[in-house]
């Protein structure tokens, strides 16, 4: 086709050199746009059949050995970026890709759902016991004795104590940090002096969690006998305000 393009050309140009006293005025004027379509007919073809060429060339010039992303096995990819051995592959990928999206955006939907409730009463101004255990995770007898040491204030309404969310916020700008109980270097605590975490815990109705809390924050000191752990009786009925009867 382009063979028969450019001889079209060439005999234009023979015609019209040869016959231009003979050809009326429009009808070279035609002759001489028709060759100048015919020009650029050639330089488009030219242009498509050199940058083909060029494309093959460096593609087939391409081999390189890479692992399948999906499969594990080695594939011989034409590019630095495959990442598939083949069409199968990149699909399958393609849907593990969206059902992980999916779950994550299904654990974020579960996760905001689980923290709205605690949102929620960061927001509230005043707070019922229950609440108030909820926002901070203390146990309702951590709370009622900072309530009976006016630690933190509360009001009665009827039966119900509420607590302002500020006066929260003010009890533990204003806490001072805990100072650590040192006992005499040459002080030995004897099992004698001390109580079980058992005993304290059903001397004191304290949950096991708030026991170690307690016991972590104080810094009191634990000694191990057997598989039984002991903590001095002094500290302990200091701090939780009661003597052992």
């Amino acid at each position: 086709m382009l063979i028969s393009i450019v001889f079209s050309s060439l005999l234009i140009d023979i015609y019209t050199l040869f016959c231009t006293s003979l050809v009326p005025h429009p009808l070279l004027l035609y002759l001489k746009n028709f060759k100048r379509e015919i020009l650029q007919h050639i330089a488009t073809y030219s242009y498509l059949w050199l940058h083909t060429q060029t494309k093959s060339t460096m593609s087939s010039n391409i081999r390189i050995q890479r692992i399948c992303q999906h499969c594990g096995e080695e594939f011989t990819a034409k590019t630095t970026v495959t990442q598939y051995c083949g069409d199968p592959c990149s699909k399958k990928a393609y849907k593990v890709k969206q059902r992980k999206s999916k779950i994550e955006a299904s654990n974020q939907l579960t996760k905001s759902v689980i923290l709205k409730p605690v949102e929620e009463l960061k927001a509230k101004e005043f707070l019922s016991i229950s609440e108030t255990c909820q926002l901070l995770g203390l146990s309702r007898w951590t709370v009622w004795r900072a309530i009976k040491a006016n630690e933190l204030p509360a009001a009665k309404v009827g039966r119900r104590s509420i607590i302002k969310r500020t006066h929260l916020d003010q009890m533990f700008e204003k806490a001072a940090p805990a100072v650590p109980t040192l006992q005499p270097k040459n002080h030995i605590i004897q099992v004698s002096d001390c109580y079980t975490l058992t005993e304290v815990q059903q001397l004191y109705s304290i949950s096991e969690k708030a026991l170690y809390e307690v016991i972590k924050r104080n810094r009191i000191p634990k000694i191990k006998e057997g598989i039984y752990a002991y903590v001095p009786k002094v500290e302990i009925d200091k701090l939780l305000g009661a003597k052992a009867v």
